[in-house]
């Protein structure tokens, strides 16, 4: 009976998640690198939409600031409320005994508000783990394993305890759905047998004795000993996807995601995108745009003792990787367009700050149509996800997610199935495009009878002369400047 009524308490203690939000765990190793930040602050930009649900983040390397780094994103964000938990072992240090702090894990803890300053305000992660899962829905759980494989690993051999009668085993067979880990290297641009990074520990880099005693053999057990229920999807594409970039531009010096990339990459420059698009994929799986499945139903992935994976031919259902579009037919003018398009779409969300206007598009939509030639407002590409300076036409009305548009509160004109703003380009001839918000006057918009008229000039939505695209210029009361709208 104490099970059920501590399980109801934690129940009652974490935010609900809608049916549309993919209830989400990050396990990072925050510290060494800086993309584990962009994908915590890329996270917190897809929750704002609407898409993703944070139930906890853990931490899985032994620097106790670690975790005081997380919370500073979280507190940017506006989300102190999120379950963190920490690993408290020994692993994660120099030879000399020294923490492996990184670039940029002082710098937040010390220059930057939040709640939490140490793994010691924090529970472990194992427990951590426990409360959260024993609290989830039956399979329903994607965790995004962004780091070392610590705390998988402690999890799965966690006994029964009073937060839950099940194993971490059986545990994690109840109430996760998928792990998408950021670890190995896959066919066919990479190959099979290779130690990488996070299973390997971070070998070559932390002091070989220390991954020895505490972390070699953790990915051994968190990828083969998973229960063969969990879905697992294993990523190495993001080593030449390049993301960042634009926070340099898009937002201050108070933004916590700004400051860590420039403590370790300097101004204007990005970092491979390895962990962010692991957690991509755990809450947007269909990027076909981008990148395909490979080996669903073909095998599973196997890791060694060292961290090195490889792949067991065989009916076995539930394991595979993520493969750039063209990779296979060896065309790399493809693959870099897919890397290309990757980049877009997360500097996109990190470009989306709390500051600003909240992010998460309307519940509902509609078209706006023109009234001269009878012909909707439409994004020119991708409906659901598309990427930033995509233009804006009108195109035939067919009620699909091209065309569905609303008025926020902050007076901004929101593609809803992306959350994107109407944009007006002044480098572009004034042509309108979507890109993604960031409170920009030349993104508000003020309806004026059956006109829509941008705040940054005050010129309204108009055609090009000779074409469908958009356009703001001089109001002149034509039929092309007036809109019908829900």
């Amino acid at each position: 009976m104490a099970h059920c009524y501590l399980l109801l308490l934690l129940a009652l203690m974490l935010p609900f998640p809608s049916q549309s939000q993919v209830p989400l765990i990050i396990d990072t190793d925050a510290s060494f690198d800086v993309d584990d930040v962009l994908a915590i602050c890329m996270a917190h930009a897809l929750e704002r939409r609407g898409e993703a649900h944070i139930l906890a983040i853990m931490h899985d390397a032994g620097i106790p600031e670690g975790i005081g780094a997380v919370s500073v994103l979280n507190h940017y964000y506006g989300r102190d409320d999120i379950v963190l938990g920490a690993y408290k072992g020994e692993f994660g240090k120099y030879c000399d005994g020294r923490w492996v702090p990184g670039e940029y894990v002082y710098d937040l803890v010390n220059s930057f508000d939040s709640p939490v300053y140490s793994s010691d305000q924090v529970d472990e992660a194992t427990v951590a783990y426990r409360k959260v899962l024993a609290a989830a829905e039956d399979n329903s759980v994607k965790i995004a394993a962004i780091g070392f494989p610590t705390n998988i690993r402690n999890l799965l051999e966690s006994p029964a305890d009073d937060i839950s009668p099940l194993t971490g085993y059986d545990l994690v067979a109840a109430k996760v759905k998928t792990v998408v880990w950021q670890g190995g290297w896959y066919p066919p641009i990479h190959g099979w047998g290779a130690a990488t990074f996070n299973w390997a520990c971070g070998s070559g880099f932390y002091c070989e004795d220390n991954i020895y005693d505490h972390c070699y053999g953790a990915g051994e057990v968190g990828v083969n000993g998973m229960p063969p229920n969990v879905e697992m999807v294993y990523t190495d594409i993001g080593d030449e996807v390049i993301a960042g970039r634009d926070l340099s531009y898009c937002s201050d010096y108070d933004n916590p995601c700004r400051a860590a990339l420039e403590d370790q990459q300097g101004f204007g420059n990005g970092r491979c995108a390895w962990d962010l698009v692991a957690v991509l994929h755990a809450v947007r799986p269909d990027n076909r745009d981008y990148y395909s499945i490979s080996g669903e139903g073909d095998g599973r992935c196997n890791v060694d003792f060292f961290g090195a994976n490889t792949w067991q031919d065989g009916d076995i259902s539930g394991h595979s990787w993520l493969t750039l579009n063209g990779a296979w037919d060896d065309d790399f003018g493809q693959v870099n367009d897919a890397r290309r398009g990757l980049e877009n779409v997360m500097d996109g969300l990190l470009c989306e700050l709390p500051d600003g206007p909240t992010q998460g598009p309307p519940l509902e939509g509609g078209a706006i149509v023109n009234r001269e030639d009878g012909n909707c407002l439409h994004v020119d590409g991708n409906g659901d996800f598309p990427e930033d300076y995509t233009n804006v036409v009108t195109s035939g009305c067919n009620d699909g997610n091209n065309q569905k548009w609303a008025f926020n509160g902050a007076g901004q004109l929101i593609h809803t199935p992306s959350g994107m703003c109407l944009d007006m380009d002044a480098n572009n001839n004034n042509l309108v495009e979507v890109y993604s918000c960031f409170g920009a006057e030349w993104q508000n918009w003020n309806r004026a009878g059956d006109t829509i008229v941008n705040a940054a000039n005050g010129e309204c939505l108009d055609l090009e002369d000779g074409s469908n695209n958009a356009v703001v210029r001089g109001c002149d009361g034509s039929d092309s400047q007036n809109w019908d709208m829900p």
